[in-house]
């Protein structure tokens, strides 16, 4: 009789799948052969896995099948792709099924390819497959154990972090079955994997398992309680079909709590989603929940359960924990005084409890457990090591980048300290063109004064020629000689509302003369000349130790509108401010050197 072992019984949800990819069939119902092209590779390899971890084995079965086809018709790299995971769907869909006697052949077949080949990643799937094959059918757990830790090896050549924990939890599940929480670490470490990555299927087996754990040791039932409610709400959210272990444990943390009602509906939801999953879930909910019958003296349907569950047993499913279930006949028959029948299932399990030695195999775990701590040690050293030299690296970036500022700092100060230099040249050039230029106006001014006096009241010439012959005659000099005397007075060009047409009525002359001395004599704009004069004047004001009239004040009375086109007008015609302008100046008229440039007023 073909046996079918399943290793949904508990936490142990098969890792049926390196790539977890939202795939077909996602309803739930079978994969129809006719909606899958037989030339897509990896739409069928995504499908069988897809299959698997929905525990819909006719469908994977199919995608393995075609795959196998795929690859006998086909050659190179698509050829071995399909035919190590044709092999691979094969091995673990066969596994649950009713045809336990080809998983291994096929798993086999898939083990030698991926070495062939090289395939890490396939390889750890090969490898959990193996484990799961030695636990179920087997029984052989320091077996599944060597497989499991072989796959880890694989995952991690092929940086397959979701597979590395993903065969984690099958080991912490190994412990479990032996009843040692020892697991618990690696539990946890698939749950921390799946929380850091949002990875349900992660967080739900490493959940799982780690509340199993606590179970075993008795101890922080509430923190177990917190990771399977947890795993509930995923397992609802998700359409996860291993609701069947799920409600085992819950149970078993309940009546831990003394809470026996509460445990016994668990126990009951536990076998029902059992029951409608064919037979696969968690048999020993059967054992528990005819315990608590048991307590409240209903025997006859206390017998009754664990006669349901023998039955399930012996169709060939849950087959790990038969066991379990014989013993539990033996003790519940010992108790209602049943001598006969109470021996008839001690017999049945004595005789088919055929294990190894109990004590040989918790050495080879021990063994196997003690290679892995060893083996995480070096991790951690190796992982010290690369911290060691990413806080070299940052240090060594530090010292770079402290010369750097260093350099830029050394940079800033000669820039700084030459270009003090360029503006005291500047301050010092324009406060005696500024000086010289007011002799200048002084000594103009008394000349014209004598000249006028020279003059008496002889009539002045008319300065404004007819409109028609302006653009052709020569410039009149007495008109430039008349502009130039009037641009010396100060109140003409801090007018802020000065233009060509109030000069022109000042020299009794048209407005076009006076474009053409500015240009013709000047070559400047009207506006560009109006502004020199103002940058002059305001040169002359600020050299002036004793002005201390405020910036935004002297903008005014130079006739600008704004401080913002004083300050720009000024710049372009000194390259300063002229707040740093003032400090310069009054720091070279005192006779020392500024701290700095400042641009306040």
């Amino acid at each position: 009789m073909a046996r079918r072992h399943t290793i949904y019984n508990i936490w142990l949800f098969v890792i049926f799948l390196t790539f977890l990819t939202a795939a077909c069939s996602t309803d739930g119902t079978k994969i129809a052969e006719d909606v899958i092209p037989m030339s897509d590779i990896d739409h069928l390899r995504v499908a069988g896995m897809t299959a698997l971890n929905r525990a819909d084995f006719d469908s994977a079965i199919i995608c393995g099948h075609r795959l196998l086809e795929i690859a006998d018709k086909s050659s190179g790299r698509a050829a071995q792709n399909a035919d190590i995971y044709g092999n691979i769907i094969l091995g673990q869909g066969f596994l649950f099924n009713d045809s336990v006697g080809h998983s291994y052949r096929h798993l086999h077949e898939a083990e030698l390819l991926c070495l062939k080949h090289g395939n890490d990643s396939a390889l750890a799937s090969v490898y959990n497959g193996l484990g799961l094959y030695a636990s179920n059918i087997e029984k052989d757990f320091p077996g599944a154990l060597r497989h499991f830790f072989n796959g880890l090896d694989a995952a991690k050549r092929s940086a397959n972090q979701r597979l590395h924990s993903l065969l984690l939890v099958n080991i912490a599940s190994i412990y479990a079955l032996n009843d040692d929480p020892a697991g618990l670490r690696y539990a946890l470490e698939c749950y921390r994997h799946g929380k850091r990555n949002k990875d349900n299927f992660l967080c739900y087996t490493g959940a799982m398992t780690a509340a199993y754990s606590y179970a075993l040791r008795k101890t922080d039932t509430s923190k177990a309680l917190d990771y399977i409610r947890e795993a509930e709400i995923i397992l609802h959210s998700d359409s996860i079909r291993d609701g069947s272990s799920l409600y085992y444990i819950y149970g078993l943390l309940l009546r831990q709590q003394e809470r026996d009602s509460e445990a016994a509906e668990c126990f009951r939801q536990s076998i029902d989603l059992l029951k409608a999953n064919h037979n696969e879930g968690d048999i020993r909910s059967f054992i528990e929940y005819s315990d608590i019958l048991f307590k409240r003296n209903r025997h006859t349907e206390a017998v009754a359960v664990l006669d349901s569950a023998l039955m399930i047993t012996d169709s060939g499913h849950s087959g790990i924990f038969r066991q379990d279930v014989l013993k539990a006949l033996a003790v519940t028959h010992r108790l209602l005084g049943n001598d006969v029948l109470s021996r008839k299932y001690f017999s049945i399990a004595e005789n088919e409890n055929n294990v190894e030695d109990k004590a040989g195999k918790e050495l080879i775990i021990e063994h196997i457990k003690s290679k892995y701590d060893l083996e995480r040690a070096d991790n951690e050293v190796n992982r010290q090591r690369v911290e060691l030299l990413e806080k070299e690296r940052i240090v060594n970036f530090l010292i770079a980048a402290v010369a750097v500022a260093l350099i830029l700092s050394v940079s800033f100060i000669y820039l700084y300290r030459r270009k003090s230099r360029l503006y005291s040249t500047i301050v010092r050039q324009m406060t005696e063109t500024a000086r010289e230029e007011t002799r200048l106006r002084a000594t103009i001014r008394q000349l014209e004064d004598s000249m006028s006096s020279a003059s008496g009241d002889k009539p002045a010439k008319d300065s404004q020629p007819d409109a028609p012959s302006l653009k052709k005659s020569p410039i009149p000099d007495h008109l430039v000689a008349a502009f130039e005397s009037l641009m010396l007075d100060p109140a003409v060009y801090t007018d802020n509302l000065i233009s060509k047409d109030k000069i022109a009525q000042m020299l009794k002359t048209n407005r076009t003369y006076v474009s053409r001395i500015v240009n013709e004599v000047y070559g400047m704009t009207f506006p560009q000349f109006i502004n020199s004069l103002r940058a002059k004047e305001a040169i002359r004001r600020l050299s002036d130790a004793e002005c201390d009239t405020p910036l935004k004040a002297l903008s005014s009375e130079l006739g600008y509108n704004s401080m913002t086109t004083f300050y720009t007008k000024f710049s372009e015609a000194t390259g300063m401010t002229p707040a740093a302008f003032r400090e310069k100046s009054r720091s070279i008229a005192a006779g020392q050197t500024p701290g700095g440039d400042n641009d306040k007023s």
